[in-house]
């Protein structure tokens, strides 16, 4: 599969549509708030990876180029998990669907299908707990760019 990587103003659309259409099926503002932001801020965890990865003094025009390109060492990407999916189906189903949580489940759920189909991500990339069982090693899970992920060292000699 070619990876399109799916940029953060397309989530932004995509969860606008997906809250826009439940808030018709089921007018709870609450619902369709939840979803929209469940459905971009699940990218956040982008931003911890750079700080892990690059620190706090990093170059930040490089943060929005630095994972499609790569450069990389180790990938956490912590919100990016199906596992989630299955903490949060519970919480829906516990609380009697309770529309802040239901809306959460519904705005990952979307997120989730999009990179999975989008991102040219393995079967398994995006397991938490599979990508614990490799290290966070970003080639497993990302083998579209397993040639394009540069060392650590390969970084600060500049090769």
């Amino acid at each position: 599969m070619r990876a399109t990587n799916v940029k953060a103003e397309r989530h932004i659309i995509v969860s606008a549509a997906v809250s826009g259409a439940l808030y018709a099926a089921w007018p709870d503002w609450r619902m369709a708030a939840a979803s929209f932001m469940a459905g971009w801020a699940i990218d956040m965890d982008h931003v911890l990876d750079y700080l892990v990865e690059f620190g706090a003094r990093s170059d930040w025009r490089n943060f929005f180029r630095s994972f499609y390109d790569s450069q990389y060492t180790r990938i956490y990407i912590l919100f990016h998990a199906w596992e989630w999916l299955a903490v949060l189906a519970a919480a829906a189903m516990l609380s009697g669907w309770n529309p802040w949580a239901t809306g959460l489940l519904l705005g990952a759920t979307h997120h989730m299908i999009l990179d999975q189909l989008s991102n040219g991500v393995s079967a398994a990339g995006y397991s938490l707990l599979w990508r614990l069982s490799v290290g966070f090693a970003p080639d497993p899970a990302f083998p579209y760019k397993k040639k394009r992920f540069k060392s650590r060292r390969a970084r600060r000699q500049g090769t």
